[in-house]
C-alpha cells in the first residue's frame, strides 16, 4: 500500500479498488481515452468512442465521464468521474 493510501486508511478511510482514467493532449485537443479498474471493480459506463464525440474542446457544455462499480467492506459502492476542461 502507498504511503499516500496508508495515511488515509489510518483516517478511517477504507480503500475499495483504484480506476485510472487516461486523458490525451493531442495537438492541444484533450481526448477521454480509456477507463480501467486497476485491480478489481467493473466499469459500468466508459467512456464515449473516441471517433464519437470524447474530445474535451473548449465550447464542451457537459463533462465527459464514466462510472465505476466497487465492491468491498461488506458493500457495493459506484464511483463516477467525470473531466472537464476548465481552460
Amino acid at each position: 500500500m502507498s504511503p499516500t493510501l496508508a495515511a488515509l486508511t489510518r483516517r478511517g478511510a477504507h480503500w475499495l479498488g483504484s480506476a485510472s482514467v487516461l486523458i490525451t493532449n493531442e495537438a492541444g485537443s484533450l481526448h477521454w481515452r480509456t477507463l480501467d479498474c486497476v485491480q478489481t471493480g467493473t466499469v459500468l459506463n466508459p467512456p464515449a468512442d473516441p471517433t464519437s464525440g470524447s474530445t474535451l474542446t473548449a465550447e464542451s457544455k457537459q463533462p465527459l465521464g464514466g462510472v465505476v462499480e466497487l465492491s468491498g467492506s461488506a458493500g457495493t459502492y459506484q464511483m463516477q468521474l467525470a473531466a472537464k476542461r476548465t481552460a
